[in-house]
């Protein structure tokens, strides 16, 4: 059973004294073409063609993408326009080698990568079931009454360095006690050489990337380049302000020693603890990068209490798409509190949940679509309920990436609750594409 389903199993009590429509007085979760949602430029480029069915899992887009280096399937908005950069990342390596005569070995890494790969991003009925912000927990439980779940079962970690053995070196550096503590989650990050990561500026994608093509594509350029075999350098993108830019700058820059310590320290001075920092760290659906993100947002929210709890739910996500979700949630809060103070983050089962010093309850979601299905409406039905019992006075608000339904809309209304469509969208540069 997964925790969506235990939530609301829990809930089906309360739902029984929650009115909701009559079966069947519900939205069916719509198909999309991709010709009427995404721009001609994301639709269809000199590398790649998205197919025309999109369907909608949960609260995300399910897009399929054909390129020039494999079949890649894509979990929502924001992993498409990371495929997508990604897709382009490829077409200029392969240009690269195809005019300097040093990086002919590049288009063999692509083409041998892409017979091997094709379909390494694909399955996205199960990378969708894994996101936390699925319709069951949109909303979350809220309140003092909320239990951190994440932490159940796990045994507590008293020391988060492990003993040394006889003879062997009193300290080990961050990403070597990383691997012996967690295993391959943390080991396949000491692969990441500087060769690799300045290609990866170079092309604005992310070092630590999941897709096998591309990360196949990037050693191989990386060793050339540390051969000094040629002095090709293809433009950087576009630079990028505020917490993106040091973001960035952070992956790129340290090394995955450098960046373990760093989020380690920047983690510990939030009060998160050892076996929170360790269960982060050890998951290996949370590639380092996509950390980095999730560590830098937490870190701008000064002042905000309660943000170990947010932590040790996203260290508990069971796909890549759910630590991007957590990674936006949090980029979410961050600019929110830049424009409106928090005072505190919510616990809940997957929302970003907190409460503003003005007095608001908002409800944080990356969301691309939201009809009134029934999951939702029960969703929506259990949040209304617990904010009455636990924040009576707040007036609550959901903040979508996406859009919602008119039904969706209108329904949310007549409970007393203020929806922001659009707003808070991804941000960050490796998580952009050409015209999206």
């Amino acid at each position: 059973m997964t925790r969506s389903t235990a939530i609301l199993g829990a809930a089906a009590g309360l739902l029984a004294a929650i009115a909701l429509h009559a079966a069947g007085d519900f939205e069916v979760p719509p198909t999309f073409k991709a010709s009427e949602i995404l721009p001609p430029a994301v639709l269809k480029g000199p590398h790649h063609s998205i197919e025309e069915k999109v369907t909608l899992q949960g609260l995300h887009h399910q897009y399929r993408i054909a390129s020039d280096y494999g079949v890649f399937e894509a979990a929502g908005d924001e992993m498409l326009a990371i495929r997508l950069k990604e897709v382009d990342a490829l077409a200029r390596l392969a240009d690269t080698s195809q005019a300097e005569v040093a990086l002919k070995g590049v288009g063999g890494a692509l083409g041998g990568a892409a017979k091997g790969a094709a379909h390494a991003v694909a399955n996205p009925g199960a990378t969708a079931a894994g996101v936390p912000g699925g319709v069951g927990r949109m909303f979350g439980r809220v309140g003092k009454k909320a239990k951190d779940t994440a932490e159940k079962g796990k045994e507590a970690v008293k020391d988060d360095k492990p003993p040394a053995s006889p003879g062997a070196p009193e300290s080990k550096s961050a990403a070597a006690t990383a691997a012996d503590a967690t295993g391959d989650a943390a080991k396949s990050v000491l692969g990441v050489s500087a060769g690799r990561r300045r290609w990866a500026k170079e092309l604005g994608v992310d070092p630590y990337t999941s897709n096998a093509v591309l990360g196949a594509a990037l050693d191989k350029v990386g060793q050339i380049d540390a051969a000094g075999r040629f002095a090709t350098k293809l433009v950087p993108g576009v630079g990028v302000l505020s917490m993106v830019a040091n973001v960035n700058a952070l992956v790129y820059a340290k090394t995955p020693d450098e960046l373990l310590k760093y989020n380690e320290e920047h983690l510990k001075a939030m009060g998160v603890t050892a076996a929170q920092i360790k269960a982060l760290r050890g998951n290996k659906n949370i590639r380092l990068g996509v950390e980095t993100r999730i560590v830098a947002a937490l870190d701008a929210l000064t002042g905000v209490a309660d943000r170990s709890a947010f932590l040790s739910r996203a260290a508990a996500v069971d796909s890549e798409a759910g630590a991007l979700y957590y990674a936006t949630s949090a980029e979410m809060l961050a600019r929110f509190h830049a424009a409106s103070p928090l005072t505190r983050l919510v616990p809940t089962q997957g929302a970003a949940v907190a409460l503003t010093k003005d007095g608001r309850l908002v409800h944080l979601v990356p969301a691309d679509y939201v009809p009134w299905t029934q999951p939702v409406a029960e969703a929506v039905g259990v949040a209304v309920q617990r904010a009455k019992e636990d924040f009576a006075t707040a007036k609550p608000e959901v903040w979508i990436t996406g859009d919602a339904s008119a039904r969706t809309s209108k329904e949310l209304a007549a409970r007393g609750w203020k929806i922001e469509a659009r707003k808070l969208g991804p941000e960050n540069a490796l998580a952009k594409s050409g015209g999206k």
